[in-house]
């Protein structure tokens, strides 16, 4: 939720808003769609494939930064983060 997001990140709304918005545009451009479930919060839709390709890039630039970090188990990274290695790379 947007509310989530302004306090991992410590950005405002406005920014967020913004990047929000370039994020959908990106999305949309591989027939993807973002959007809001108030149950769930931001979902991202579309066909699996695409989804996997999209986030591709960012999963592996995460995982190279976070390599030897051994803390936080993750399954969809296929190895060991930690938790707040990982906040910092998505602030």
């Amino acid at each position: 939720k947007i509310d989530d997001f302004m306090k991992l990140t410590k950005v405002s709304r406005n920014t967020l808003l913004e990047d929000m918005k370039q994020l959908k545009e990106a999305l949309s451009k591989q027939q993807l769609t973002l959007h809001y479930q108030p149950a769930f919060g931001y979902l991202i839709s579309g066909e699996e494939r695409a989804i996997r390709l999209a986030l591709k890039p960012y999963i592996h630039s995460i995982r190279t930064m976070i390599k030897n970090e051994k803390a936080f188990p993750s399954l969809w990274l296929k190895g060991p983060i930690s938790y707040n290695r990982l906040k910092y790379l998505l602030e």
